[in-house]
């Protein structure tokens, strides 16, 4: 058989081919092994340098908490566990802080992560509506409609289907009522650690002796929206120089009044105007930031408080804002909340109820001095009572149209539904999540509690 001449030797080659690709493949496996177990460590250390960086932040909070935050080093490398962290001071005040935090393994100090945090401090109006005890018969039910975070410090009571625009919670149970369905805008409810509510408000007391306007017995405020109000009060020289009659006076310099006198329930009662009581009458329009206080009850009226004459009394319509615009927010055709613009601030705070004034005047015998529609734009406080409608079960009403935080020790009616007073349209304002009318009481030990955080550039 003749042997081709380029066959000669051709095994070799042949050979030397195949070891080189196979030798070729063994470095690139190789190669990929040593890539892919660097990623999975770079993965893993980008996973503990996040880890790290949230644990200065949980460190800063607990020391918020313990009233340490002193005790916290910034702008320093703090070592934890096999790593570090590094915290920076963003921005403090009264209600918020802001913290950004760097984390990295110890391994490789250039594998870092950083996150922004805002820590809150938790008040009692940063809800639209709070309540200690909803007794037994209240319930949130079909075609009701919450614009803000809600919580009960007991039960929470649901049937229907109620819809909740913010954040629900409760501290006790969570009882589903017939046909239960309700749509939280802003997830399921959270059972969380209740809110604890003064004993009173004598701390507000205070204040208005030192830098604000005490007042004894009855008094009036008629708010004018120019910054001023009028007050009335029988140991107080008006205007005119007589005793009892009405006084102009700017706001006061620390933006808190305090009403000091006898207590006592004067629902559907002429009581409610003795010169003696701890009663205080308000109404009009607020230019500025105001806390009135009262040792027993609050009337929001409907007519300026100050004229005693009810036929000549100018009509308000409530309590509003002079400089301060609530513009609603839209999606998908739904009304879900407001905007706001101005610095306006109201807080009304009673040792007992805050009612809106139903019946009689400071003179005549006036059965229904309640407006069709009543506007409240401010933060109302009931600290061992309730906020309700006088007369609820006597005469049929429009609308309460408020914005701003509802909190009361326990619910009292507006209306009976289909039959007598007002229906509800309680909205909340987004300015309550960080701040407060002037020296409006806190919750007992309430901490802080993280408000949001993010990811962001590491520095």
């Amino acid at each position: 058989m003749a042997v081709w001449r380029d066959e000669r030797g051709i095994a070799l080659p042949v050979v030397l081919v195949f070891i080189t690709v196979f030798t070729l493949l063994g470095f690139t496996a190789a190669y990929l092994v040593t890539g892919q177990t660097t990623l999975g460590s770079r993965y893993a250390g980008s996973r503990d340098a996040l880890h790290y960086a949230e644990a200065g932040c949980q460190n800063y909070l607990w020391h918020l908490n313990e009233g340490t935050p002193g005790n916290v080093e910034f702008d320093k490398d703090i070592k934890f566990a096999d790593g570090w962290y590094r915290l920076q001071l963003i921005s403090t005040g009264q209600q918020t802080v802001t913290l950004r935090a760097t984390g990295w393994p110890a391994a490789d100090p250039t594998n870092k992560r950083t996150i922004e945090t805002r820590f809150r401090k938790r008040q009692f109006n940063q809800h639209v509506y709070l309540s200690h005890n909803d007794g037994s018969n209240i319930w949130w039910g079909d075609g009701e409609k919450c614009y803000g975070p809600l919580h009960t410090n007991t039960d929470l009571r649901i049937q229907g289907r109620p819809v909740f625009y913010g954040k629900v919670t409760y501290s006790n149970r969570l009882i589903k009522g017939t046909r239960y369905n309700p749509d939280f805008r802003a997830g399921p409810p959270q059972k969380v650690a209740g809110l604890v509510f003064p004993a009173s408000n004598n701390q507000l007391k205070l204040l208005a002796r030192q830098g604000g306007y005490y007042y004894e017995g009855r008094t009036s405020i008629m708010l004018l929206g120019s910054g001023q109000l009028v007050s009335r009060n029988a140991k107080r020289a008006g205007d005119d120089g007589k005793l009892g009659s009405p006084e102009t006076r700017p706001l006061p310099a620390n933006g808190v009044i305090y009403v000091d006198g006898t207590t006592g329930n004067d629902q559907y009662s002429n009581d409610k105007f003795d010169l003696s009581r701890g009663n205080v009458f308000v109404s009009g329009t607020l230019k500025g930031q105001l806390t009135i206080g009262a040792a027993n009850d609050i009337y929001i009226t409907g007519k300026d408080p100050t004229n005693y004459d009810y036929s000549k009394a100018t009509a308000t319509g409530g309590v509003r804002y002079a400089a301060t615009t609530f513009t609603p927010v839209y999606q998908n055709g739904e009304q879900v909340g407001w905007t706001v613009s101005g610095d306006d601030m109201l807080g009304l705070v009673a040792n007992n109820n805050v009612w809106i004034l139903g019946r009689y005047w400071f003179t005549g015998s006036v059965q229904d001095v309640a407006p069709y529609d009543m506007a409240i734009q401010g933060v109302v406080f009931a600290i061992n009572k309730g906020f309700g409608y006088e007369t609820y079960d006597w005469y049929d009403k429009g609308t309460i149209n408020l914005i701003g935080s509802l909190i009361q020790y326990k619910r009292l009616p507006v209306g009976l539904i289909g039959q007598s007073g007002y229906s509800k349209n309680y909205s909340f304002d987004p300015r309550m999540n960080y701040q407060t009318p002037p020296h409006f009481l806190e919750p007992s030990e309430a901490g802080w509690e993280v408000d949001y955080w993010q990811e962001t550039a590491n520095p």
